[in-house]
């Protein structure tokens, strides 16, 4: 793998130097990595997010590709632009197990995440290819010409119980460090909207402030369900609803409900526009103790605008701070 960024692209299936066909670890072992999901861009360029790794379930990772679609980080439909990955953790190393669909083809790489960095190392393809040879793994070694070029394809069949002796047994040998790449995670989530009105009260003295926010942390890969934290405030008057929840299509709205801390039932729906998103927030039911919060609740919807890229607009808006903001 000359360069580990092309792990996000499902064409790498067909051009990837070499591959198992037998994972490292099962998946049944995967382990649940939270640093591993987010915005991640290269270190030279850290304002621009390169890929999404966003939670799929059952342990398991889709690495999307960004572009330069309006709406950032935006997990396309077709099974197509994912590539499913899940990590592991063996003999002191940590690896990405980077499949297909149909889960017949792995490549592996180790990964280290230090500082809100990511190492990526690639595995040392010429000791592998000796290795199949020397009848030491098995496998095969091919050539063919893939759009002119000459590609060659390492494919290594041996069992895992085959693999992880040999990775055991030489593992001063394994990994080309010439392939180690870095990249810098942007932010936890993988998309965020956010919106702050600005309103006089009865009282011409006083200004209120409306700051809504979402960030979305997973979308599932059939786009029904979306896990989010949502972000509600009336400065200067009202405690602040900072809370996850799990969002549900519903129509053309993903709807959610939750008690919110002074026990009233809120709910209310976040919808995907094409310049934004629009969310509305309410409450079916007040606590006898949290009506004093009723003024969070019952308005009409907001539009919410992507900022994704900047990761202090609640800060700066209860602060008073005043930024150019610019156009995604």
């Amino acid at each position: 793998m000359k360069k580990i960024l092309l792990l996000l692209i499902p064409t790498l299936f067909l051009t990837s130097c070499m591959y198992f066909r037998n994972p490292l670890v099962p998946v049944s072992k995967a382990l649940i990595d939270e640093e591993l999901t987010g915005l991640w861009c290269s270190p030279d360029n850290p304002d621009k997010p390169e890929f999404q790794i966003s939670n799929a379930g059952n342990n398991q990772y889709l690495f999307s590709e960004l572009d330069d679609n309006p709406k950032l980080s935006e997990i396309k439909s077709n099974d197509k632009d994912f590539t499913r990955a899940y990590s592991v953790q063996f003999d002191g190393n940590k690896y990405l197990m980077i499949t297909n669909n149909k889960a017949d083809t792995y490549l592996t790489v180790k990964y280290e995440i230090n500082d809100e960095n990511v190492y990526f190392t690639g595995l040392n393809e010429s000791f592998f290819e000796n290795a199949v040879i020397e009848n030491k793994l098995s496998g095969n070694v091919s050539t063919e010409k893939i759009l002119g070029v000459e590609s060659k394809h390492i494919e290594i069949t041996s069992k895992t119980n085959e693999l992880q002796k040999f990775f055991k047994e030489n593992k001063n040998s394994l990994f080309n460090t010439d392939e180690k790449t870095t990249y810098k995670k942007v932010a936890d989530y993988i998309q965020k909207f956010s919106k702050s009105d600005v309103w006089h009260s009865d009282s011409p003295d006083v200004t209120c402030k409306m700051i809504s926010e979402i960030k979305i942390y997973s979308i599932s890969r059939d786009k029904k369900t979306i896990q989010a934290e949502i972000f509600h405030v009336m400065e200067p008057f009202s405690p602040v609803i900072c809370i996850k929840v799990e969002l549900k299509l519903k129509g053309d709205k993903y709807v959610f409900a939750f008690t919110d801390p002074w026990n009233n039932k809120a709910f209310g729906w976040f919808k995907y526009t094409d310049d934004g998103a629009q969310f509305f927030i309410d409450c079916k039911k007040f606590d006898k103790n949290g009506k004093n919060c009723a003024r969070l609740y019952g308005t009409e919807p907001s539009t919410l605008r992507d900022t994704t890229l900047d990761k202090d607009f609640v800060k700066r808006e209860i602060d008073g701070e005043q930024k150019e903001f610019w156009e995604y």
